[in-house]
């Protein structure tokens, strides 16, 4: 079964889909977005294994993992009927979900993870205390396709008034109101960016910031912090049937109460469950559709 679940992300990473397909009761693909391939199969091998074992009986007899690169390849998944279920950061979720139409229908809760949320953080000694400070100097975001890395922190700083310009090479000047950026690719080279000096402010989310003080205790200060959000999202696509949709639904929410269900979930960075959105999925989309809504207004999609 490992195999097939490898064979079948190599060959959706690498762009070679199979020709679009109704729904089938049988086969359950549950989709991610990573840059690193391999890793991402690791961390949701027995995750699908668990999923796949716990649905036999319902229909459902085999689980696929459907690994691409970015929120478009995703969507067209999605609108496919490539990929049944999409796991991902809230923004990137809510990105994913106005593109394709897919649902919201649970979250992935870590209780000892602290809530997730972005801090935009700069060196106690380059001068910069506030968002203004920013202005005319360089900040690195991780990737286009993260919440925390770059959606959210983006979205901070347009809403003070900031234009946002990625810097194309090292000797292009902000302009008044500007702040150029980079992106790094991962949350360890934003942190090494801004270590090394070779931007004035940078992007993360909490637990990197954290690691980065505890290295470094009062070197990096935070200059401002995103709103809360859930750790993931899932979706749901839309013409998914009802009958499968709730029974995956009855899975996930069951795995916290057996100790093999609870193991895979720590497998899964440290999940502790899945369950529904505390204050209602519309009140929380709300928010990430404002926020989508003000970044698409600022020219950043």
């Amino acid at each position: 079964m490992l195999r097939l679940m490898r064979l079948f992300v190599t060959l959706a990473v690498a762009g070679v889909h199979c020709a679009p397909h109704m729904s089938v009761a049988e086969t359950l693909t549950i989709g991610t977005m990573n840059q690193g391939i391999r890793a991402q199969m690791k961390i949701y091998e027995p995750f699908a294994a668990y999923v796949e074992e716990e649905m036999r009986g319902t229909g459902v007899t085999s689980v696929r993992l459907m690994v691409v690169s970015s929120a478009d390849q995703m969507a067209d998944a999605i609108k496919r009927n490539e990929v049944d279920i999409f796991i991902d950061s809230p923004l990137v979720a809510g990105k994913v979900a106005k593109m394709s139409g897919a649902q919201p229908f649970l979250r992935r809760h870590q209780e000892t993870a602290g809530p997730y949320f972005s801090v935009i953080i700069a060196h106690v000694n380059s001068g910069i205390t506030t968002l203004d400070d920013l202005e005319g100097k360089t900040i690195a975001f991780s990737e286009p396709e993260s919440s925390a890395g770059f959606l959210l922190p983006a979205h901070i700083i347009v809403q003070h008034g900031l234009r946002l310009r990625e810097k194309l090479n090292q000797t292009q000047i902000a302009e008044e109101g500007e702040v150029n950026f980079v992106f790094s690719s991962h949350d360890k080279n934003t942190i090494f960016l801004i270590a090394s000096q070779r931007v004035d402010a940078a992007a993360t989310n909490l637990d990197a910031f954290q690691a980065l003080r505890a290295a470094r205790p009062g070197e990096y200060r935070v200059i401002a912090s995103s709103a809360k959000f859930p750790r993931q999202v899932l979706l749901h696509r839309e013409s998914l049937n009802p009958e499968t949709l709730s029974d995956v639904r009855s899975v996930l929410l069951g795995m916290q109460e057996s100790e093999e269900g609870r193991n895979v979930l720590k497998k899964l960075q440290n999940t502790s469950a899945f369950d529904d959105f505390p204050d209602g999925r519309n009140r929380l989309f709300e928010r990430i559709n404002k926020i989508l809504s003000d970044l698409e207004k600022a020219g950043i999609q």
